[in-house]
């Protein structure tokens, strides 16, 4: 099941980059963009992601305040 894959992979990582359970937490509550370049870069991850059945849907924020309306004008035309 999906759990039991993430976890697998939250542990696998851990170990291999020997990670304190501290540095495991942190990674996995950090924010981080999974998808960054060009509007066309961000459509075709978000794309590949859809069509992949990985995602059904997308929680879209940005770290500047403009990046809600740049995604809003330049990737989601792309997307449509």
């Amino acid at each position: 099941n999906s759990f039991r894959s993430t976890t697998d992979a939250i542990k696998r990582n851990a170990r291999e980059r020997n990670l304190t359970l501290r540095q495991v937490a942190l990674e996995a509550a950090s924010p981080r963009p999974a998808f960054s370049g060009t509007p066309e870069a961000v459509a075709d991850g978000l794309q590949r992601w859809f069509d992949g059945a990985a995602a059904d849907g997308f929680i879209i924020s940005g770290g500047t305040p403009n990046a809600f309306g740049h995604f809003v004008d330049r990737v989601v035309p792309i997307l449509q």
